[in-house]
């Protein structure tokens, strides 16, 4: 799985990246911050834990420069003076190390300067020069020579061209007794050697070398580095080139074609073109045409900040159109709506923000129609396809018929009898749905389906009402006959 942060390989002893500001300092007590092109960098610190932060040597002409340009930051030495040191030499003595850089180097070096070394401040002889420029000046070469002036290695590592002013990553990992060069994620034919001797060095330095008296400057930018103290294997030497090629791309993604639509009352599909086939591609649907900026997309926003009425993300990994995976969902029946994007690269880079054009979910599907209801006589409750005003006229009259009905039930049976609570639950229902029509001003705000339901057991009421009467009649009829037999036995008696 490739890494996000030169710290998810283990070992690192010195993380340096320009992007990052808060590391960046004018000054050797790093007190004065850098926060614009061009400004001079006397402080540059560690980002990993070990801190292994390096400085100038004074705050003079011998620090290098800031600069930033497109999206990209870089910390250039100008190969006359310039040189960053550390008072500490961790990597040769580890046994094995890794330095891998991403740079670009002027062509106009010379033999010898050098990007990076461990050295004494009061010997010249030991040296640990893992990358330096060779004799054909875009090609390189290392130099390792103990304290006695033992000279352990002293060759080409590859002839491809490296300082040649254009940008690249180049590795160089060490196992103690082979050098290999990596470029732009490539792997070179190690080159073999035998350690000797001691080593008694004092010193790191960028951009040159640090002995008692400075020398070997070279001119190049650096946007990011990170060491190891240890051999990195194939696998961590590629994934450390592939993330640090970021540093330098200052390439924006570009995306068009944004296009949503409705699949239903809440859903809908969404997609969206990109130039740029890595990272991830942020995406909201809000109710609004404005977009909103790049941030609130990624945020799950809307324009004016609020939380989008749907928002996700999901990674990227070819350029062409992206389909959201599962749509847009939880949306409004009935309602308008916009879809709007952003993708960030590998390297941060932020596209533009696309919108689609505006598309409407399904409306929610209309009420049933209301069944002829029958009543004693006839149907009094029949929807017809009219307009709205009609329809609540005819409401209106319904309720009407339904409420009579009731009354002339309610005459009939004595409030004390038990069929009496039927009736009076029947009233309540008719009186419920004429207090809803009244409500109701038609025809703008006729809430339809709430009468419906409303009607409906109305009417499902006084049915019941009407068994409730059968049943308090029927019941009286038994009892008169029973009378009537019991006045036939008096008599008989």
């Amino acid at each position: 799985m490739p890494i996000s942060s030169p710290a998810d390989i283990s070992n690192l002893g010195l993380w340096l990246d320009a992007s990052d500001l808060s590391t960046l300092f004018q000054n050797v007590a790093g007190s004065t911050p850098v926060t614009t092109d061009s400004e001079i960098v006397g402080t540059w610190l560690d980002k990993h834990t070990t801190n292994f932060d390096l400085t100038a040597q004074a705050d003079d002409t011998t620090r290098p420069t800031y600069h930033t340009s497109a999206g990209v930051h870089w910390v250039e030495g100008d190969g006359a003076n310039d040189l960053l040191v550390r008072a500490a030499v961790p990597f040769y003595a580890a046994g094995a190390a890794s330095f891998f850089f991403a740079l670009r180097a002027s062509n106009a070096n010379v033999n010898g300067d050098t990007l990076l070394t461990e050295c004494s401040s009061t010997n010249n002889l030991p040296v640990y020069w893992p990358l330096i420029v060779s004799a054909t000046v875009t090609d390189a070469r290392a130099f390792i020579r103990n304290t006695v002036g033992t000279e352990l290695f002293n060759s080409v590592l590859d002839t491809t061209d490296i300082f040649d002013n254009t940008d690249h990553v180049i590795g160089v990992v060490d196992t103690g007794s082979l050098l290999t060069l990596w470029v732009d994620g490539v792997e070179k034919t190690g080159v073999p050697y035998t350690r000797s001797g001691t080593m008694v060095v004092n010193r790191f330095s960028l951009f040159g070398i640090a002995r008692g008296t400075p020398s070997s400057w070279i001119a190049t930018r650096v946007y990011e580095g990170a060491c190891y103290t240890k051999a990195l294997n194939d696998t961590e030497a590629a994934d450390i080139s592939a993330l640090l090629t970021n540093a330098f791309d200052g390439t924006v993604p570009v995306l068009s074609n944004a296009t949503a639509a409705a699949t239903g009352q809440t859903t809908a599909s969404l997609s969206v073109d990109t130039d740029e086939g890595d990272a991830t591609l942020y995406w909201v649907v809000t109710t609004s045409a404005s977009a909103p900026s790049g941030a609130q997309v990624a945020a799950g926003q809307d324009h004016t900040g609020a939380a989008a009425a749907d928002s996700g993300s999901q990674a990227v990994s070819a350029t062409g159109t992206q389909s959201i995976s599962g749509g847009a969902t939880g949306l409004t029946e009935g309602t308008a709506y916009w879809a709007h994007f952003v993708q960030d690269d590998a390297a941060a880079n932020r596209s533009n923000v696309a919108s689609s054009a505006s598309f409407t979910t399904e409306a929610a599907p209309e009420p049933p129609q209301d069944e002829d209801i029958a009543i004693g006589a006839g149907s009094i409750w029949r929807d017809e396809d009219e307009n709205r005003d009609k329809r609540w006229k005819r409401r209106r009259q319904q309720l009407e018929k339904i409420s009579r009905l009731v009354d002339g039930i309610s005459e009939e049976i004595p409030a004390d009898v038990p069929e009496a609570q039927v009736v009076r639950e029947a009233e309540e229902a008719v009186e419920e749905a004429a207090d809803k029509l009244a409500e109701d001003t038609p025809p703008e705000f006729f809430d339809y389906a709430g009468l419906a339901r409303l009607a409906q057991r109305a009417e499902t009421a006084v049915r019941e009402a009407e068994d409730a009467l059968a049943r308090y009649e029927a019941r009286k009829r038994r009892e008169l006959e029973e009378a009537d037999d019991e006045d036939v036995l008096l008599l008989l008696g």
